[in-house]
């Protein structure tokens, strides 16, 4: 299953549900900047999130030239 098919999906399960670890790796899913901002609103909004692994994904390609930041997660 491509993941960058379940973006909608992504966003619901991290709005309701009560998840402690979060991990995506080496996936297409942030090279969109429209699907990381979603993404960084929906984290951001559920307390119950602890870790956060997105190691080996393509972060912040059009953002802050190349880098990204996620000390606001």
């Amino acid at each position: 299953m491509k993941l960058a098919d379940a973006r909608c999906e992504i966003v619901h399960l991290l709005n309701h549900s009560r998840l402690e670890e979060i991990k995506l790796s080496f996936c297409h899913l942030f090279e969109s900047s429209d699907f990381l901002n979603e993404f960084v609103a929906a984290v951001k909004r559920n307390p119950s999130v602890k870790i956060l692994k997105l190691c080996g994904n393509r972060l912040g390609k059009r953002l802050h030239g190349g880098r990204c930041c996620w000390g606001d997660v």
